[in-house]
């Protein structure tokens, strides 16, 4: 009597590499679809649309404090010159927004630190300004 050598795999088998491969799948997916903020925020217009509010985030790891936190740049739209520039302490994983008021202020609101203004002055320079409420 001879008898068949040849087995069958192990249904256990089959479905774990099944598994496995579904798995893979699922993990590719996640990493191709992060939620998390991969691009670069909006920017933000001036109400004449002639200065731009570029915000942006540090992902330099020089300075650990600064490490993720968001970055605003005003620059003139017309000649792509930067006006003002300043690196706040406010994490990007944190809910923030950035808005003008008027033509010469800008106001920046985080859940992670409050409210901060800057205006303009005549001379081109710019300083802290009181929010309003």
């Amino acid at each position: 009597m001879v008898k068949n050598v040849l087995k069958r795999p192990s249904p256990k088998v089959s479905f774990s590499i099944v598994g496995l491969i579904l798995i893979g799948l699922l993990v590719m997916i996640l990493v191709a679809c992060n939620p998390g903020r991969q691009s670069e925020p909006e920017r933000v217009y001036s109400p004449s649309g002639g200065r731009v509010i570029l915000p942006s985030v540090n992902y330099i790891k020089d300075d650990i404090r600064k490490y993720l936190c968001v970055k605003l740049t005003i620059q003139n739209v017309v000649t792509g010159s930067t006006l003002f520039e300043i690196q706040t302490g406010v994490s990007d994983r944190m809910r923030w927004s950035v808005q003008w008021i008027g033509e010469k202020i800008i106001q920046f609101k985080s859940s992670d630190i409050g409210d901060y203004c800057w205006a303009e002055n005549s001379d081109g320079t710019w300083h802290d300004w009181d929010c309003p409420p």
